[in-house]
């Protein structure tokens, strides 16, 4: 090998030592955002917490929640390694490459509006996402979001952490009172 011309090598590295390189996150609260009953033209705002608990810097990205075809049941597994371009290059699935090229702070999906939908935390630090219900619609509302942790365990929810949002926005009813009044 000469000295001054480039050298590319493969190295692969393995980790055999006693400590665990992981990215490690909490989602608090761990589970659904409950709005409960909203009345029309009403507006309620709840938060929830993306906690970095690693040694290292994450990213994450929230994004809607598909839902599956009633007659499959399940989506097939994506393959992406077999998936190429016409000039020999790995492509994404059209829906990640749509994803990656527009950055959005912002996620409204029906009554629910979501932000940041994406962000990097700092070991140790916390995310605080807001999640704004807009009584808007009449109906009784049950959104799933996914939300996506750069480099988290792939044993770890492999196609996104669950996450839904649910309302139920109603309009007001009169009522008597005692008097002879009526109230709204």
């Amino acid at each position: 090998m000469k000295v001054f011309s480039d050298a590319k090598t493969t190295l692969k590295i393995q980790n055999h030592g006693k400590y665990e390189i992981a990215y490690r996150y909490r989602i608090t609260p761990t589970c659904d955002i409950n709005f409960g009953p909203l009345i029309f033209g009403g507006r309620k705002t709840k938060p929830f917490i993306i906690e970095n608990t690693g040694v290292f810097e994450t990213r994450f990205s929230i994004s809607c929640m598909i839902a599956q075809s009633p007659e499959r049941g399940k989506k097939p597994p994506l393959d992406l390694t077999n998936r190429h371009n016409a000039v020999g290059g790995k492509v994404k699935p059209e829906y990640m490459q749509k994803d990656m090229c527009i950055a959005q702070t912002r996620l409204t999906v029906g009554v629910f509006s979501v932000y940041p939908c994406t962000a990097v935390v700092l070991p140790g630090s916390q995310q605080v996402v807001t999640v704004e219900c807009s009584g808007d619609e009449l109906g009784s509302f049950d959104q799933g979001l996914i939300i996506d942790i750069c480099d988290r365990d792939p044993s770890d929810h492999p196609d996104g952490i669950p996450y839904k949002l649910l309302a139920e926005v109603y309009k007001t009813v009169s009522t008597f009172i005692h008097n002879g009044f009526f109230e709204d």
